[in-house]
C-alpha cells in the first residue's frame, strides 16, 4: 500500500468514525480524558518540584543558621540574615546541644 492510499483509507475510516454520532462522543471523551490526564500529570509535577524547592531553600537556611550559630554570632542577626523566627533559632540551638 502506498502513502496516498494509506491516506485515502485513514480518511475513510475517519469519515465513519465522524458520521457515528456514538463513536464522534467517544472521540470527544478519549480526547478529554487525555487533556485532563495530562494536566494532572504536570500539575503533579509541578507541584513535587516546588514542593522539593521549598523543602531544600528551608534546609539551607536551618545549615547557614547552625554554622552561623557555630561561629557564635548574634542571635537576632542570625535571624535577621536566615529569616528564621527566634522559636526555631532555640529550637537548632537545643538540637545542637
Amino acid at each position: 500500500m502506498d502513502k496516498n492510499e494509506a491516506i485515502k483509507e485513514a480518511k475513510k475510516v475517519y469519515d465513519e468514525l465522524m458520521a457515528d454520532e456514538h463513536e464522534r462522543t467517544l472521540i470527544k471523551l478519549r480526547e478529554k480524558y487525555i487533556r485532563d490526564y495530562n494536566t494532572i500529570k504536570e500539575d503533579g509535577y509541578n507541584n513535587g518540584y516546588n514542593d522539593g524547592k521549598d523543602a531544600g531553600a528551608k534546609k539551607e537556611k536551618l545549615e547557614i543558621a547552625k554554622k552561623m550559630l557555630k561561629m557564635k554570632l548574634n542571635k537576632e542577626d542570625i535571624i535577621e540574615a536566615t529569616g528564621l523566627s527566634q522559636e526555631k533559632l532555640l529550637e537548632i540551638e537545643k538540637e545542637m546541644n
